[in-house]
């Protein structure tokens, strides 16, 4: 089972109680559907299919759809709709739908712009269709492939996929805010909201009064942001969040083989090399459940420099292909940026290889909010433990 983080950007209210955390399992590798037997919910599925979809959907009698619960987001309940075989559909019309209830929500301007940006990408066919929206809630393709494994990170053509597709990702024009105030507004929060954090359970006290004494976050946050901020990093429209758990591999047998990227709980404009250094760190951790606390870490895991040079010239050359589009006018003007900054190998890895001190420090933070409030069977400390750690040997191996 796979850990994919959400967007549970926590509020002090919460920390406080005021607010009660329903964070759910989710299931990654693997895609584990149980039936469903609420008949509230499949009757609030049926509804909102019959009237969103329309077509075969709304014709559809009750005793002829089917509701499976996907296991299970972190703050959505997810549910995969489907009608039988015997009912006729036009070539059109999906006979598998996913239902995504939202849960309770912690920030209600990053929903917000999740679900603008969901649509958007919908629309421009880069992420699943858009079925439906409601208000508690929206109707999305459902794409029957599994996520990655961690140790396919390190795969040159998997790889070389991933940086074109994450090249392709940067080059999106979307109607948001250019100003890349993502990752230092969310350190902010995240360091307040930790210097409120108590546990009642007196080992978990202990451990993170341990973890405070190891770094003093003001100070580091200073000056990390002022080292990245004079890396003038160009901002584009980044995911923030690229591991493994938020990349589909896409094998159907009869096509070539190819990744999505899936899941923008974080997307926003941002600095590119923080995309960059939050990957290369992804390749040394796997989440999964039948590991103690959750998780694995592969010390020797992130990237040589020889495996970040492939990554960097795949990302270089679709980046280069899209700028040549433009020139030959073969690309949307209103939907891709025209101004994508050419780059060099060795600019690309500066940038990713000083950010991902900034993905260590982000998911310390976030790491231990979690430890706090989230009901998820999941070693939160520990895992801040060693982001910290990794993040002290980085910036040593970095000559800090």
């Amino acid at each position: 089972m796979t850990r994919s983080r959400s967007s549970s950007v926590v509020s002090l209210s919460e920390l406080k109680g005021d607010v009660e955390d329903k964070s759910l399992e989710r299931a990654g590798d693997l895609i584990r559907l149980t039936k469903c037997e609420d008949a509230d919910i499949i009757s609030i599925a049926y509804k909102y299919c019959s009237k969103c979809l329309a077509g075969a959907w709304a014709l559809c009698k009750p005793e002829k759809f089917t509701v499976n619960i996907l296991n299970g987001g972190l703050t959505n309940y997810m549910y995969v709709c489907e009608v039988v075989d015997d009912v006729h559909f036009k070539s059109h019309e999906p006979r598998k739908v996913l239902l995504r209830i939202y849960g309770d929500i912690v920030d209600q301007k990053q929903r917000f712009y999740e679900g603008v940006i969901f649509t958007l990408l919908s629309e421009r066919g880069i992420g699943p269709k858009t079925f439906g929206v409601f208000n508690s809630g929206r109707i999305e393709e459902f794409i029957p492939f599994r996520d990655l494994f961690t140790t396919e990170l390190a795969d040159p053509m998997i790889s070389t996929l991933i940086a074109k597709r994450l090249a392709e990702f940067h080059s999106i024009n979307l109607p948001l805010s250019k100003e890349p105030t993502f990752l230092w507004e969310n350190i902010e929060k995240f360091i307040e909201i930790c210097s409120e954090i108590t546990f009642e359970e007196e080992t978990k006290q202990e451990r993170f009064e341990k973890l405070k004494k190891k770094i003093n976050v003001h100070l580091e946050y200073k000056w990390l942001r002022k080292m990245l901020t004079d890396l003038n990093s160009p901002v584009v429209f980044s995911h923030n969040d690229l591991q493994e758990g938020n990349i589909l591999y896409i094998n159907t047998g009869d096509v070539n083989t190819d990744v999505k990227i899936v899941d923008y709980d974080y997307s926003s404009f941002n600095y590119r090399g923080f995309d960059f250094g939050n990957h290369f760190c992804e390749w040394m951790y796997e989440y999964k459940s039948h590991h103690e606390n959750g998780f694995k870490v592969f010390n020797n895991g992130f990237p040589s420099r020889s495996q970040q040079e492939l990554f960097a010239q795949q990302y270089i050359k679709t980046t280069n292909e899209i700028l040549n589009s433009f020139s030959e006018n073969k690309i949307d003007h209103q939907k891709f940026k025209y101004d994508l900054t050419p780059c060099s190998v060795e600019a690309l890895l500066d940038e990713g290889n000083k950010f991902a001190l900034a993905s260590h420090f982000f998911w310390l933070l976030w790491s231990v909010i979690q430890a706090r409030l989230s009901k998820i069977h999941f070693g939160y400390l520990e895992y801040a433990e060693v982001r910290l750690e990794a993040y002290i040997t980085h910036k040593k191996q970095l000559g800090f």
